[in-house]
C-alpha cells in the first residue's frame, strides 16, 4: 500500500481538487455562444459537458430548467417552444456559471456542400458592391464551421463564432446562404441563422456517417482502409516526394528564371522575339503544345502621368494553371487554384508613366493551358480601367510531362470523415432545414450518386433527431465540363443532375433548378443571388407551406402522334413561356435506334410538341441534356426554369 509522507499530502490533495474542479467546469459546444439563433416554435435543445453527476441549471426567460450530467460527461435538456425575438440572455450553472448574451430566436438553416455553397461573398464582392454596403442587419447571422476531417466522431467544431450581417463580417458568409436568409427576413420579418458546413471538391459519401455506408460496402472499405494512419501518413510522404520532384524538375528547367544578365520577367528585358498569342485563350487552341507546361506571357501597356503614386487592382480572369505574376519586375500575386479570380492588388509607386510590362508565369497542370475566356482581364487605376485583351507574347520555357494529380491521395474524398468532423458535433442542434449544394465532385459517378444522395438524406435526418425537416438542394448548373456538344447525346453533368433529383422521392425534399444561371467558363458561378432566392422560394412552399409556386415545369408524361411526341407538364403555374428568343431550345428526340437529334419544339395549349425531320418514328424526348445549357428556355410565366428530362431509359 503506498504511503504518502505528511509533508507531501496536503500539496497531492491539492492537487487532486485542482484536477477534478478542473473537469467539473461546465463546457459548451461552439455554436452554443453569444450571438446565437435558436429556432423558434421547437422544443430547443441544449447541450454541453460536466462532471459525472453534476448538476445543471439553465435560466432562460426567467425559467429555470435542469439537467444531470452523464457517466459520459454529456448533459441536455430541452427549452419550451419560443417565439421569435430578442436579444436574450441565458445562464448555464453548475460547479461555474456561464452566460451567453445576444441570442436571438428565429428560424435555423443549415447550408452544406461543397464549394459552391462555401463560396463567400468576399469572392463575388465586385459584383454585390451594394448588397454589401448595404448589408448591416443584426437579425441575420453566419455560423462558419472551420473545415476538418477526422477519422472519429468528434463531439464539437471549431469556428469564429456567430457573426451579424454587416459590410465587414459578411465577406465570409456564404453567398448562397446570405442571399437566402435575406430573403427570407425580408419576407417574414424574424431573425435568420446560417450555419455554414461546407467544403469544396468533396464527394457526397464524405458527409454520411459510418453506419449509413453499411449499404455500399466498397466506400465502407475505403474508410476502414484509410482509418490506419500509417496508410495514410505513408500516401502523404509518396505525394510529397512526388510533387517535389515535379516541382523540382521544372523549376530545374526554368530558363526564363535562369536567364543572364535579365530574366524573362525584369523590367528591362526585351522581350521582342516572342512569338505572339491573343489573350484570352487557350494555348493549344494557337499553335502551342500540350507538352508546354511551363510558358511566360508578356504584355506591354502604355500609362499616363496621372496614375503616379497610385494603386492598382489587376484582374487576369481565370488561368487554366497556377500562375506567378509580375509587374515591372516585381512579384504582385501567385494562385494554384483554376478555378479562382486573379486579382491583385498593385501597391502605389510600382506603376509608372510611359511603358510598363505585366509578366505571367504559367504552370499548367493538364487539359489545355491558358486564360479563360470571357472573363475580366483589366488593370484598373483610380476609377480607370485599362482593358487588357488582345496579343501578348510568349515564350516557352519548359515543356515537360502532366502533373500527377490522378495518382495523388486526396484525403477529402475519403468516405464519412466530413460528417466525423463537421457535422456529427451538429447532431444535436435543433434547425428549420437543409440547404444543399453539392455534386460537381460527382459529375462522373451519377449511377452510385443516384443511390447515395438518398441515403445521404435519410442518414441525417436519423441522426439529427429533428424529425423530418426539409432538405432543399440545388441541381447543378450549366458549366461545359469538356467540349461543347454539336450534337445531343452522352452527358456525364446530365446524368448527374438527374441522379440528384432522385432526392425527391423522399418526402420533404425540393430541388432547385439553377441551368440558366450558370456559366460555361466557370464552374463557380457568380450569381449567387438568384441561387439564394430559389431557395427561399423552395422554403417559402415547402417549410413555410405557402400556396405558390416554387418550381419550374416539371416532366408529367408524353403522347406519340405520327411523327410528333406532344409533353405535358407539372408545375406550370400560369403558363408556359420561352423564356428568351422566339423558339424552344435543347428539345431532342430519338427513334428506336437510340440516336438523338436536336428537334423543333412549340408551345400548344400549355404542352410542348417536339419532332425532327431526321426521325420518322420518334419514341423518346430529352430536354436540357447537355453540359451547357444555360440558353435553354422552356420557363413557367413566374419565371422559373423547366427541370431537365428524358422519357428514356437507356443507358448512358
Amino acid at each position: 500500500m503506498l504511503k504518502l509522507k505528511k509533508k507531501h499530502s496536503v500539496f497531492v490533495i491539492v492537487l487532486i481538487a485542482f484536477h477534478f474542479s478542473g473537469m467539473a467546469a461546465i463546457k459548451l459546444p461552439e455554436i452554443v455562444s453569444d450571438g446565437m439563433v435558436l429556432q423558434r416554435d421547437a422544443r430547443i435543445r441544449i447541450w454541453g459537458w460536466g462532471n459525472p453527476g453534476e448538476k445543471v441549471v439553465v435560466t432562460f426567460k426567467n425559467e429555470s430548467y435542469n439537467a444531470i450530467t452523464a457517466a459520459n460527461g454529456h448533459w441536455e435538456l430541452l427549452l419550451k417552444p419560443q417565439s421569435a425575438g430578442g436579444p436574450f440572455t441565458m445562464t448555464i450553472k453548475g460547479e461555474n456559471e456561464l452566460q451567453i448574451s445576444d441570442i436571438l430566436i428565429g428560424d435555423v438553416w443549415i447550408c452544406s456542400g461543397q464549394s459552391n455553397m462555401a463560396y463567400r461573398m468576399e469572392s463575388v464582392q465586385e459584383r454585390y458592391t451594394k448588397e454589401i454596403e448595404n448589408s448591416e442587419n443584426s437579425n441575420i447571422r453566419h455560423f462558419l464551421v472551420e473545415q476538418n476531417l477526422s477519422y472519429t466522431v468528434q463531439n464539437d467544431v471549431k469556428s469564429i463564432g456567430w457573426k451579424k450581417a454587416n459590410p465587414k463580417d459578411i465577406l465570409r458568409f456564404s453567398a448562397v446562404g446570405y442571399f437566402f436568409a435575406k430573403s427570407i427576413y425580408e419576407k417574414y420579418k424574424i431573425p435568420v441563422g446560417i450555419v455554414n458546413s461546407t467544403f469544396g471538391g468533396t464527394p457526397v459519401e464524405g458527409w454520411m456517417s459510418a453506419d449509413a455506408m453499411h449499404s455500399f460496402p466498397q466506400l465502407l472499405s475505403v474508410f476502414h482502409h484509410y482509418k490506419n494512419p500509417q496508410v495514410v501518413l505513408s500516401e502523404k510522404k509518396r505525394d510529397e516526394l512526388l510533387l517535389k520532384n515535379w516541382y523540382d524538375s521544372i523549376n530545374s528547367q526554368d530558363i526564363g528564371l535562369n536567364t543572364k544578365p535579365l530574366t524573362w520577367i525584369a523590367d528591362g528585358y526585351d522581350a521582342s522575339s516572342w512569338k505572339a498569342i491573343k489573350i484570352p485563350g487557350y494555348w493549344e487552341d494557337q499553335g502551342m503544345d500540350s507538352l508546354d507546361r511551363l510558358v511566360y506571357f508578356r504584355k506591354e501597356i502604355v500609362l499616363p502621368e496621372n496614375i503616379k503614386g497610385k494603386s492598382a487592382v489587376l484582374f487576369l480572369g481565370h488561368i487554366n494553371g497556377a500562375d506567378t505574376t509580375y509587374i515591372n519586375g516585381v512579384k504582385v500575386g501567385a494562385i494554384r487554384n483554376i478555378n479562382a479570380i486573379r486579382k491583385y492588388n498593385i501597391p502605389a509607386g510600382l506603376l509608372k508613366e510611359g511603358e510598363n510590362n505585366i509578366t505571367v508565369r504559367v504552370t499548367s497542370f493538364d487539359g489545355k493551358g491558358g486564360f479563360v475566356l470571357d472573363k475580366p482581364y483589366k488593370l484598373e487605376i483610380a476609377g480607370n480601367s485599362y482593358p487588357l485583351q488582345g496579343v501578348w507574347h510568349y515564350r516557352v520555357a519548359v515543356r515537360a510531362r502532366k502533373y500527377p494529380s490522378k495518382t495523388l491521395f486526396q484525403e477529402r474524398n475519403v468516405p464519412t470523415l466530413l460528417y466525423n468532423g463537421m457535422i456529427s458535433p451538429l447532431t444535436s442542434l435543433v434547425f428549420k432545414g437543409v440547404l444543399w449544394y453539392q455534386g460537381e465532385t460527382d459529375i462522373y459517378r451519377s449511377e452510385i450518386y443516384g443511390k447515395l444522395f438518398p441515403s445521404l438524406i435519410n442518414n441525417w435526418r436519423a441522426k439529427f433527431r429533428n424529425g423530418q425537416f426539409p432538405f432543399l438542394f440545388a441541381q447543378l448548373p450549366s458549366y461545359n465540363y469538356g467540349e461543347t456538344e454539336v450534337h445531343p447525346g452522352k452527358s456525364d453533368i446530365s446524368g448527374l443532375r438527374e441522379a440528384q433529383s432522385k432526392g425527391l422521392s423522399i418526402p420533404g425534399t425540393g430541388m432547385i433548378t439553377t441551368y440558366d444561371i450558370g456559366e460555361y467558363n466557370d464552374i463557380h458561378p457568380k450569381n449567387k443571388l438568384d441561387v439564394g432566392k430559389r431557395f427561399a422560394l423552395l422554403a417559402e412552399k415547402i417549410a413555410y407551406k405557402e400556396d405558390i409556386v416554387s418550381s419550374g415545369p416539371t416532366y408529367k408524361n408524353m403522347t406519340i402522334r405520327d411523327n410528333k411526341i406532344s409533353i405535358s407538364f407539372g408545375n406550370t403555374g400560369l403558363g408556359l413561356k420561352i423564356n428568351e428568343g422566339d423558339s424552344l431550345k435543347f428539345f431532342a428526340v430519338a427513334g428506336a435506334d437510340k440516336k438523338f437529334y436536336w428537334a423543333t419544339a412549340v408551345i400548344e395549349n400549355n404542352q410542348v410538341i417536339v419532332w425532327s425531320a431526321n426521325v420518322k418514328k420518334p419514341v423518346a424526348v430529352r430536354y436540357a441534356w447537355a453540359n451547357n445549357i444555360d440558353h435553354a428556355n422552356l420557363f413557367n410565366k413566374e419565371g422559373l426554369p423547366a427541370q431537365p428530362f428524358r422519357t428514356d431509359n437507356w443507358s448512358f
